[in-house]
């Protein structure tokens, strides 16, 4: 099946440019960044190498994730309400199990991630970008970092036209709660110089962009079109 695309002509006009091209749009794919994890907890069957499982950290026997009744606390093969039971049929407490990932060479215990957010938490980074390169990632939501005072505020500034002279974006992680599935915060600089106004925005990200068609730069001498004297500004209702 071919891949379906959307066919336009693409146009931009200024005082110092303007272009006219046939284009197509293609929707992108993405990937993980990190593969999800495969956790195990819904039966006893042997993990194979790379699942999450969980035992009894009192006894070390194996447990899973069982449905039951709310009102009657009986066990159900369909419903709502979990809890924790061991192979002998036993409820386990949530405060009695642990994680192990299953390896090629045995099991390994492991935990999950820790929330980011809140409670006064410190956001530690974790690696540095360059801002050329944040188009490379899905952006599932966006948010605003804003300061809690003043001084804040000015600390926020200062490293904000700090990054946007160097040109790069910070990497932080993002947990909401605790938990398998961790987010990335990349985090950068924005400014509005009409109304004097700045904030840091950090895109959300799991997943990195599959690019299926990049184009080659142009051979040196390929001339651009220049824009003739009477095409016309962007009409003054931009939402910009």
């Amino acid at each position: 099946m071919a891949e379906r695309g959307y066919h336009n002509v693409l146009t931009y006009a200024d005082k110092n440019m303007k272009i006219t091209a046939n284009v197509t749009m293609y929707r992108l794919s993405s990937e993980n960044i990190v593969p999800e994890p495969k956790v195990l907890t819904s039966s006893f069957e042997e993990p194979a190498p790379g699942v999450i499982f969980a035992r009894q950290r009192s006894t070390g026997k194996r447990v899973k994730r069982s449905v039951i009744d709310k009102s009657s606390g009986g066990f159900l093969e369909k419903g709502y309400g979990h809890v924790w039971i061991n192979v002998d049929g036993k409820l386990v407490d949530n405060q009695d199990i642990e994680y192990y990932k299953m390896t090629t060479t045995g099991e390994k215990k492991i935990r999950q991630f820790k929330p980011t957010l809140g409670a006064d938490r410190v956001l530690e980074p974790k690696d540095t970008i360059p801002a050329s390169e944040v188009n490379q990632y899905l952006v599932e939501t966006i948010y605003e970092i804003n300061g809690k005072d003043p001084t804040d505020d000015k600390t926020l500034y200062e490293l904000g036209k700090y990054m946007d002279e160097k040109k790069f974006a910070i990497i932080y992680p993002f947990v909401v709660r605790e938990g398998w599935k961790r987010y990335w915060a990349i985090v950068v600089p924005n400014f509005n110089p009409k109304k004097k106004k700045f904030n840091l925005l950090a895109y959300i990200i799991r997943a990195k962009v599959e690019y299926q068609h990049w184009e080659d730069y142009p051979a040196k001498g390929t001339p651009v079109k220049k824009k003739e004297e009477d095409v016309p500004t962007l009409e003054d209702d931009s939402p910009f």
